[in-house]
């Protein structure tokens, strides 16, 4: 098995938990390095109800971009009291990642 290599983008800050209605794709990407796959965070709150979800996607080489696969995801609600929320979401994505793509690394 080859070692695993990430690479985290954060696109969101603390300003987000005060957010009452919000739907924003790509929030965060975690990309495992040498490998056409990786997941996004989608931060989506609705007045009282969070819907966030990480997802995985896909390189897909016929329009030579990236596609979310909707049908693979985690719930994730970022817990904004606590201090290290950015580390507790790549910590998630990784996890998240790592179960949805083991395929990837035999």
């Amino acid at each position: 098995m080859r070692k695993k290599t990430y690479d985290f983008w954060l696109n969101m800050n603390d300003s987000y938990k005060y957010e009452t209605s919000i739907d924003e794709w790509g929030c965060a990407s975690l990309a495992l390095l040498g490998s056409d796959c990786g997941c996004e965070y989608n931060y989506c709150i609705d007045g009282d109800d969070d819907l966030s979800a990480i997802y995985l996607y896909r390189y897909n080489p016929k329009y030579d971009d990236y596609e979310t696969d909707t049908s693979c995801y985690r719930a994730y609600s970022i817990e904004w009291d606590k201090e290290d929320w950015k580390q507790r979401l790549m910590v998630e994505m990784t996890s998240f990642l790592e179960d949805n793509t083991e395929w990837y690394l035999v």
